[in-house]
């Protein structure tokens, strides 16, 4: 909304000048009408006044009036991006729809753009809101026919309670109108107001331009060294029913920031070469892999076709140093100074990081069962107690925390010393007036391996990633220090 006042602005102070005159001429002048020169004077000023505030009223916006401004009319424009657009004229002609789209934009845009609001769609096997600079630079279609009337109907869906002024069709006439341009009037829904379509066709050509792009590249989140993975795909193409394409996988590792070097085919899984049957518009597709370690990851899809060329997408992830198999045993005080609390689970990196920062119980972390161990003559088994020697089979990180020498006789430790021989982590969490038990570190052979007990000690186990820094100031709850050897 604009406003502007009621009379010009000339007006305005022309008519102040003549107030000014008038009143001189009345009252300025000794004599008139026999009134006395005090009287006068005032009246002069009063009258004055009341111009004034007269010419300050029309300046005033409460004396304008509202002049309401028209929007420009809303145009939708439809781009037909199905399979027949892509047919050729001949060697080295333009395709249909880059044909119909460079006649657009060279003459319809520039005389369109400035009086009307102009919404770009696209259909093929669905309708999709377009950017049209990224149209400008298209090369191909690659869709699937459809009908033509669904994709009308749903643009109009898509406007909302104030449909377009007009819609403009781009097609080659393969759908519901020949090659020559058409005019249709369709009715919006809920309304009374019609829309005219306008079809502009151009002939399509009997040879379809064969192409192959990769519409999309998509890994699952989070993702773990050493444990498989699909990597998915979308392959768009056009003139390739029935062929089929190669679809190689690379990768390549972050080492120094910026720098990539290619992962050896011996220590991925689902490198080579896949053979994928192609569909008439697109085509989804996986490859398994698997990561050798931690770290930044660029993956890269390349697909391959006679005739068609060839194609690839990339994707940057970021790949979880692997899951840590944990074992945590933890004593219990008291009058169940006998018993041996025991958990098992498999761990993500990030979640033992979580745990050493923030402390509390450590069995959070870990899922199974927690009673102690069962009476004299009933096994663990018996019991449905998951037993001891389980909990530390395959483990890669040993948690024990408050083990008094009841506990410590109760443990697995052959297990246990054989996990640590083979690189798994220990982890021991210990009060200040509770000194380690340096008889359970020896019975697990890890007395040589854990430095002073005064302070945190931080080592990396020999085959995994993982360095936990800063544990200094101990266990938030406990306030003991945090011991982590290998």
């Amino acid at each position: 909304m604009i406003f502007e006042p009621i009379v010009p602005i000339w007006v305005i102070f022309a008519l102040l000048i003549l107030g000014g005159l008038l009143a001189y001429w009345q009252y300025g002048r000794g004599g008139f009408f026999g009134v006395k020169i005090g009287h006068r004077l005032t009246l002069l000023v009063t009258k004055s006044a009341i111009f004034l505030v007269f010419g300050f009223l029309l300046l005033n916006p409460q004396w304008v009036r509202e002049v309401s401004t028209e929007r420009p009319a809303r145009m939708a424009v439809l781009f037909d991006t199905s399979e027949s657009m892509n047919s050729l004229e001949g060697p080295d002609k333009p395709t249909a729809f880059q044909k119909l789209r460079d006649a657009f934009f060279r003459q319809v845009y520039p005389l369109l753009s400035d009086r009307a609001d102009l919404r770009f769609y696209t259909f093929s096997t669905k309708l999709a809101t377009a950017d049209p600079e990224i149209l400008r630079k298209e090369e191909n279609a690659g869709g699937a026919a459809t009908n033509i009337r669904g994709a009308i109907q749903e643009t109009l869906s898509q406007q909302g309670s104030s449909p377009p002024a007009a819609i403009l069709l781009l097609t080659d006439g393969n759908h519901n109108w020949g090659p020559e341009p058409t005019v249709d009037i369709l009715k919006a829904e809920d309304s009374d107001k019609f829309i005219p379509l306008i079809s502009v066709s151009t002939q399509a050509y009997g040879e379809i331009k064969k192409s192959m792009a990769l519409s999309q590249v998509t890994l699952p989140a989070p993702i773990f060294s050493d444990e498989d993975t699909e990597v998915r795909f979308q392959v768009v193409t056009s003139g390739s029913e029935g062929q089929k394409a190669k679809i190689h996988l690379l990768m390549e590792k972050e080492g120094e920031p910026g720098e990539w070097t290619e992962v050896d085919s011996e220590e991925k899984a689902g490198e080579g070469v896949t053979e994928l049957p192609l569909m008439a518009a697109s085509t989804q597709g996986s490859i398994p892999t698997r990561f050798p370690e931690g770290g930044n990851y660029r993956v890269t899809v390349v697909a391959e076709a006679e005739g068609l060329g060839s194609a690839s997408k990339t994707e940057e992830i970021y790949v979880e140093p692997g899951r840590w198999r944990v074992a945590y045993y933890c004593g219990r005080p008291g009058w169940m100074n006998s018993s041996l609390v025991r958990r098992m689970a498999t761990v993500p990196r990030y979640a033992l990081r979580v745990a050493i920062d923030q402390g509390n119980t450590w069995s959070y972390l870990v899922t199974g069962r927690t009673e102690p161990r069962g009476p004299e003559g009933e096994s663990d088994v018996e019991k449905g107690y998951i037993s001891l020697e389980e909990v530390a089979f395959d483990a890669d990180l040993v948690i024990l925390e408050g083990l008094g020498p009841d506990q410590v006789a109760q443990l697995p430790a052959d297990i246990i010393k054989e996990r640590l021989e083979k690189g798994a982590a220990l982890l021991v969490i210990v009060g200040k007036s509770d000194p380690v038990n340096q008889g359970v570190l020896g019975r697990i052979g890890a007395a040589d391996r854990v430095p002073a007990i005064t302070q945190s000690s931080i080592l990396a186990p020999s085959k995994r990633e993982i360095a936990f820094t800063d544990l200094t100031a101990g266990h938030p709850v406990t306030n003991s220090p945090i011991i982590l050897g290998v």
